[in-house]
């Protein structure tokens, strides 16, 4: 596997985001977002709850705050994963819950949960690859986005704070479902939020899985 970049330091940070046509403050946004809506959950909430409100806060103001008339970003779903999508510099941005090693330097981090058909071929659309899988499948991604690079915002909050990157996958596991590594990872500065409160850990089903199966 080739040697992943990572981006650090404040300076290298705030240059790789703005190349693809994002901000820190956007970004921070979405994310403070995402963990307001886990704190209306509560103990008797289903457990996956707090993860998806925050996954689903964190795209959604991602997508309001991009979204604007004759802006360069729109919405899609990419057979049903939510992104924005930059068509002039042909860039799709997804939004994941990450693990543990979410925003740290010396570890290896991965998506949370499992990833199905539709994270693969995005993947292998990087110019990566499918990591111990017997089979080609016939579209390496869905048709509309052949050519565009594919980012993940990955997110995790602990102890009231909010961790996160912005990663390029390269490889994915047929075996872990999961994607294994990344070609470039450029680590967000943590997110505080204004108001504490105390939330619930990431559960292992946080965000949705988009596994595509096929029916004979």
């Amino acid at each position: 596997m080739a040697k992943t970049e990572v981006a650090v330091d404040p300076i290298d940070v705030h240059r790789e985001v703005a190349a693809l046509r994002l901000s820190l403050d956007v970004i921070h946004r979405a994310l403070e977002n995402g963990y307001v809506r886990r704190t209306f959950c509560t103990p008797n909430s289903p457990i996956a709850t707090p993860g998806t409100e925050s996954w689903r806060g964190t795209i959604e103001e991602l997508r309001n705050q991009l979204i604007v008339i004759a802006g360069e970003w729109r919405r899609a779903d990419v057979e049903g994963l939510p992104v924005v999508v930059n068509d002039a510099h042909k860039i799709v941005v997804a939004v994941m819950t990450g693990d543990d090693a979410t925003g740290s330097l010396h570890r290896k981090v991965k998506p949370k949960n499992r990833k199905g058909t539709v994270v693969k071929m995005c993947t292998v659309e990087n110019g990566g690859q499918a990591d111990m899988f017997g089979y080609v499948p016939e579209r390496q991604a869905p048709r509309d986005f052949q050519g565009y690079d594919f980012w993940i915002l990955l997110q995790r909050t602990a102890d009231g704070v909010v961790y996160s990157e912005l990663s390029r996958p390269t490889v994915y596991s047929d075996k872990s479902k999961k994607i294994v590594d990344w070609s470039k990872r450029i680590i967000i500065p943590p997110v505080l939020p204004h108001e504490r409160a105390t939330v619930t850990p990431d559960a292992p089903t946080d965000d949705l899985d988009f596994e595509l199966k096929k029916i004979a």
